[in-house]
């Protein structure tokens, strides 16, 4: 069960022995992540508990979509501290996305929280190191006025062809509020990029990197900048990591 208050949100999963119960206020929630692979689906919350990052997820299955999508537009706005009961959409495709293929393009139209403007976006596709292995997939940055959304692919398995690795059905979509995001750095590595975000809550906080195509590190970076442009607690850095490693 899932049920979502006007300071907080209670998640009662069924164990085998007694319920797990977990619960947290907006103020200490970190970003929330929604699931679509097939028929199934998964809704994870990260959040500090006792100083420390703790997630927990919800599983569905596809027929709950909706509701599911509902329920993180209701804590988005639980957690950016903003009134609630947003119109119909306002984003548009916008130059930014409009030559993205078409799987991205869908995914920013229906799953960015209703009433909200896209204001800038990079696409990356998949990364690949050594033996053709994928590093990891194809993905895209999207910078609203009221979050960062990263939208990937879900990872291919290893034994799968390069050609393969095309048929891809599912989507990660992972929802950062601008109000606790703190910092972020790019840092360059031999095949592939990483951007570190650092998210801030009210007792704590938590690290999350990215992986990147090296192409779009400019693109990335300008898109951070957009995103964090007004807030005086932003910065950014880029760090050339010695250690260059075969893949």
């Amino acid at each position: 069960m899932l049920a979502i208050t006007d300071d907080r949100w209670l998640v009662i999963l069924e164990e085998e022995r007694e319920p797990y119960v977990a619960q947290a206020t907006f103020d200490d929630t970190l970003l929330i992540e929604l699931s679509i692979i097939l028929l199934n689906g998964q809704l994870k919350l990260d959040f500090v508990k006792d100083g420390a990052s703790a997630p927990i997820a919800v599983q569905f299955d596809i027929v709950s979509k909706r509701n599911y999508f509902e329920a993180v537009e209701l804590l988005l706005t639980g957690m950016e501290a903003r009134p609630g009961g947003t119109a119909g959409k306002t984003n548009g495709a916008g130059q930014d996305i409009k030559n993205w293929p078409l799987k991205f393009r869908n995914i920013a139209e229906e799953y960015l929280p209703r009433g909200r403007r896209l204001v800038s976006g990079v696409h990356w596709e998949t990364v690949y190191g050594g033996f053709d292995r994928e590093i990891a997939p194809a993905g895209a940055l999207i910078c609203t006025e009221q979050e960062l959304v990263l939208v990937a692919e879900e990872k291919a398995p290893v034994w799968r062809s390069r050609e393969e690795r095309h048929d891809k059905y599912g989507e990660i979509i992972t929802y950062f509020p601008l109000r606790s995001l703190a910092n972020y750095r790019i840092i360059e590595q031999h095949q592939f990029d990483i951007l570190s975000l650092e998210a801030h809550a009210r007792h704590g906080g938590e690290q999350l990197k990215i992986i990147i195509a090296p192409e779009q590190r400019e693109g990335v970076q300008a898109l951070m900048e957009t995103c964090l442009k007004g807030k005086n607690k932003a910065s950014s850095s880029t760090e050339i990591v010695g250690e260059r490693r075969n893949r």
